[in-house]
């Protein structure tokens, strides 16, 4: 599994801060904020995405395939997954409109599929 590779969050969530000439930086994430909700509200729920950790060479994916090992999929770096994990709170429940909701089921399903898991019926037939 690509560990939280890509950063995502909505626009609203986000931080801003600006550099100062002295090299100190400045938050104006309220100026910003405010300016955003005034001039153009619908980028607020947007969800803004940057390449944290980006890949060298064939990333995770290639790494897998060196190794003989199935690559499970890639889940985006949520904050509020580490924040679930550490209340021991299900993540999935909590934010279920997280970009990393998806993720995590898809890499559930890979799980499934990989493993050799017997159907409940098929037990129950024996």
């Amino acid at each position: 599994v690509e560990n939280m590779a890509r950063f995502q969050t909505r626009v609203q969530d986000l931080s801003f801060l600006s550099c100062k000439e002295d090299g100190g930086e400045v938050d104006c994430t309220n100026d910003v904020l405010n300016l955003l909700r005034e001039k153009c509200p619908e980028v607020l729920p947007m969800m803004a995405t940057s390449n944290v950790f980006p890949p060298s060479g064939a990333g995770p994916r290639g790494m897998a395939s060196k190794y003989n090992v199935p690559f499970l999929g890639a889940v985006p770096l949520d904050p509020n997954l580490l924040k679930a994990c550490e209340e021991g709170r299900c993540f999935v429940q909590h934010f279920p409109k997280s970009a990393a909701v998806a993720a995590l089921d898809a890499v559930a399903d890979s799980i499934v599929s990989a493993l050799p898991v017997e159907n409940e019926d098929d037990e129950m037939e024996e």
